[in-house]
């Protein structure tokens, strides 16, 4: 199997395969939710969600969704009861 030796922050070394692979893993659903004046904060999370998955999914066998109201909700239809 070919790998591929990339530095991440001058201190960790990490090895990716060049095929695209599937592998079983769980997957935990990660609500973000925060006060309205933190939006900066908040839209860097699902950043680094995404790289703690591509550094950690493999070898843990564990991948993280951040999943937002605002993404992952749709409006009930009909009136209120």
């Amino acid at each position: 199997m070919a790998y591929r030796r990339m530095r991440l922050n001058e201190t960790k070394l990490i090895f990716q395969t060049k095929e695209k692979m599937a592998f079983d893993a769980k997957v935990f659903r990660i609500l973000i939710a925060s006060p309205g004046d933190v939006n900066d904060e908040r839209d860097l999370i699902p950043e680094i969600i995404e790289e703690w998955n591509a550094v950690n999914a493999i070898h843990t066998k564990v991948v993280l969704m951040p999943v937002k109201w605002e993404t992952h909700s749709a409006p009930m239809l009909g009136d209120r009861p």
